[in-house]
């Protein structure tokens, strides 16, 4: 019965996902200030969370170490960086183009657990990764129960 349920469950999940990205898209730079994107493009990203740590993850293919800048001011964090257009040849006749080019810039408020202070970004082949430190008061703690 569990599988069942699993697997109607499911694409219920992924539809939702598809249409919270759409809303995403078209509502980015008019919502309430908790995500803003750019309007050239807008790497795409996923937010998980650990007992001791947010991560941030962002696909930015063709974009170098140099090309990132990761900022955080009043909690928030920013990537913004360039994605340079490659160069083309003048005999070319492009059937289709897809690729977007120039700056880009993705902003999200910070949980309130976060401590920005301790913020690190990695990066290598072609994803960010930004580690975000709970503070550490608000990490989550087990308590023994003892026998009285």
């Amino acid at each position: 019965m569990t599988e069942k349920i699993t697997r109607a469950i499911t694409p219920l999940r992924n539809l939702r996902r598809e249409v919270d990205r759409l809303f995403s898209d078209v509502f980015s730079s008019v919502g309430d200030g908790e995500e803003l994107m750019s309007d050239v493009w807008a790497p795409r990203m996923d937010m998980s969370e650990k007992d001791d740590t947010y991560v941030i993850r962002m696909d930015v293919p063709g974009v170098s170490r140099d090309g990132i800048k990761v900022d955080v001011t009043d909690h928030e964090l920013t990537v913004s960086g360039e994605r340079k257009e490659t160069k083309r040849d003048e005999d070319e006749n492009f059937l289709r183009v897809e690729r977007t080019f120039g700056s880009f810039y993705r902003s999200v408020r910070l949980p309130k657990m976060a401590d920005a202070e301790k913020v690190r970004a990695t990066f290598k082949d072609g994803e960010l990764i930004v580690r975000v430190p709970k503070v550490e008061e608000m990490k989550p703690r087990k308590i023994d129960v003892k026998v009285g």
